[in-house]
């Protein structure tokens, strides 16, 4: 779930696998090569269903053992900063990792190499702690459980 900002509506999105001809028709000023991305990884959209063709932001992960790896998440650029039109993209889509990871039996795990000016915000706003000085961030069960509570959806296993 997004809030517009500036009216403070809450959205509800979707959250679905995205096709590599979802990446053809990206507006100008997304950060990262999706369509590489996509041979690597696995890519989810999020959208509102209103407006299916409207990509609110990407993400990418891995599903390992016994937690979900992230290795990529983007909002739309229109949705980033000081401007943006929505809030709650990054929560949603991390939201929805934890989800997977709850149903592959990873206890809500997820792992993310963050980006160094992204360490703190993590940890701030989404619960994610720090491996030692490195940049690899770890999300453990109750954080996950807020953001699943906070940004939509349950856990399978409740």
């Amino acid at each position: 779930m997004i809030e517009d900002v500036e009216t403070g509506h809450l959205i509800v999105t979707e959250v679905r696998p995205a096709d590599p001809d979802d990446f053809f028709n990206l507006d100008p000023g997304w950060r990262f090569d999706w369509r590489a991305t996509i041979e690597s990884a696995e890519v989810f959209k999020l959208i509102d269903p209103k407006a299916p063709d409207q990509i609110l932001g990407l993400l990418a992960l891995r599903r390992q053992k016994d937690h979900v790896e992230v290795t990529l998440l983007e909002s739309h650029p229109w949705h980033v900063g000081k401007t943006k039109k929505f809030q709650g993209i990054p929560g949603t889509l991390f939201a929805f990792a934890a989800l997977l990871s709850f149903e592959i039996g990873g206890e809500g795990f997820l792992a993310i190499d963050a980006k160094t000016e992204l360490i703190e915000h993590y940890r701030r706003v989404y619960g994610f702690e720090r491996v030692g000085n490195s940049q690899r961030m770890i999300l453990d069960t109750e954080p996950a459980m807020t953001l699943i509570a906070k940004y939509g959806g349950k856990p399978s296993h409740e």
